[in-house]
């Protein structure tokens, strides 16, 4: 549950404030993200230096440095290596990032105040406001998306007249506004939702991320099929936003892990995925 703060590329000139930008990577080798649990025991107290070896793909933008979360193994090197060809959300390019042997200095060691075993959990409650971030760029796509095929069913004459009087497209369109209404209100409702600490509770996080990501798949492809081929044209915007919104049920805790974390808080009980419990 230590988290360590690894020199990037060197910084142009000094973060204003003091600040710094911080990537986030949790990865262990063999174990997917989803079973972020599966983490060997940290052993006790920090040595001089730490090597990790490992290989993520992040987000990589600006970053100056990187905060991993990394079960330490007395096991040098930081290689930023080739971008990922993802299928959607380029904006945020998704980089390959090698560690070989990588030695981490004690004082790059960032321990929680509570001490090192809380360190999992204070990421686990950072997840809850990055759930919410992320519904609400799930919901500026499906918003988006919306409002295009809106727009294009009162101009697109089939037989004689604006497809939007054709009753089936109507209905779809409305549908569309309905789930979009929902999932404002859920998002509204979590970000309302912190508390002392800072971050959201947990169950509303995970209700809104769980249903503004299904939302925005609906309603993305919906919008392409109202616009036909047009639509799925690579000169249309909405091929990309169906490719973008595909992502949300995968990143940040997928549907099928959500729907788990929710049941287990609505029914008060641990519910182990493992075998064996």
């Amino acid at each position: 549950g230590a988290f360590m703060v690894v020199r990037g590329k060197p910084a142009k000139e000094p973060a204003p404030s003091g600040r710094v930008t911080l990537q986030e990577i949790m990865r262990e080798h063999k174990v997917a993200c989803s079973e972020s649990t599966a983490r060997r025991r940290l052993r006790a107290g920090f040595g001089k230096r730490h090597a990790i070896n490992t290989r993520w793909a992040v987000e990589r933008g600006s970053a100056e440095h990187f905060e991993v979360l990394e079960a330490l193994d007395a096991a040098k090197g930081l290689i930023i290596g080739r971008r990922e060809p993802a299928m959607g959300l380029r904006g945020l390019p998704e980089t390959e990032v090698l560690f070989n042997d990588l030695e981490v200095p004690e004082d790059m060691a960032l321990v929680p105040t509570r001490g090192l075993r809380h360190g999992f959990a204070e990421l686990m409650k950072a997840y809850n406001a990055q759930r919410i971030g992320a519904a609400t760029v799930a919901l500026g796509i499906a918003e988006g998306a919306f409002r295009l095929a809106l727009a294009y069913a009162q101009e697109r004459h089939q037989f004689g007249r604006p497809i939007a009087e054709f009753q089936g497209l109507q209905w779809m369109l409305t549908d569309m506004s309905v789930k979009l209404e929902a999932a404002r209100g859920l998002i509204h409702k979590a970000a309302a939702s912190s508390g002392a600490g800072g971050f959201p509770d947990m169950l509303q996080a995970a209700q809104a991320k769980l249903f503004v990501a299904d939302a925005a798949i609906e309603v993305t492809n919906n919008a392409l099929q109202i616009f036909g081929a047009a639509g799925y044209s690579r000169d249309n915007p909405l091929e990309r936003m169906v490719r973008d919104a595909r992502m949300f049920t995968i990143g940040g805790g997928t549907a099928q892990i959500l729907r788990t974390l929710i049941a287990s808080k609505i029914l008060n009980r641990r519910l182990p995925q493992t075998r064996g419990g």
